[in-house]
């Protein structure tokens, strides 16, 4: 049974993000996104992520 591996990337430059996404185009990985570490904690909830990649200045609070 092959497990499907979810990345999330906390940033929040939004062209940073897309970035990323290009990077992991040809991967066989599901990436998330997500602009606040807010956002991102609600997509770790919902998804059931493995590994988190984080910016670690953000506005409100820190990428940790």
């Amino acid at each position: 049974m092959e497990r499907d591996i979810k990345i999330l990337f906390v940033d929040d430059e939004q062209n940073v993000l897309h970035a990323i996404k290009r990077v992991f185009l040809d991967e066989d990985y599901t990436i998330l996104t997500a602009t606040s570490a807010m956002d991102g904690l609600m997509l770790m909830k919902s998804h059931g992520v493995q590994v988190v990649v984080s910016d670690y200045r953000m506005p409100d609070i820190n990428g940790i």
